[in-house]
């Protein structure tokens, strides 16, 4: 399994996708995954992890099971 995931962060959520391939050259996802955040960081210069890593740590309990 392969993921491709992003984060678009508005002013009030961030909207987490996640899209799922079995291999990278396949041009049909397996599954696609959304996620919508109210809770999270504002960005911090030198810190992005701060701000991604919870959105990509809440995708991730939808994609892998």
């Amino acid at each position: 399994m392969k993921l491709a995931i992003d984060v678009h962060y508005r002013e009030t959520f961030a909207k987490v996708v996640s899209v799922e391939f079995e291999q990278w050259q396949d041009s049909t996802p397996l599954d696609i995954h959304i996620v919508e955040m109210e809770d999270f960081l504002e960005y911090e210069p030198g810190a992005f992890y701060k701000r991604e890593l919870p959105c990509i740590m809440e995708i991730l309990k939808k994609s892998v099971l």
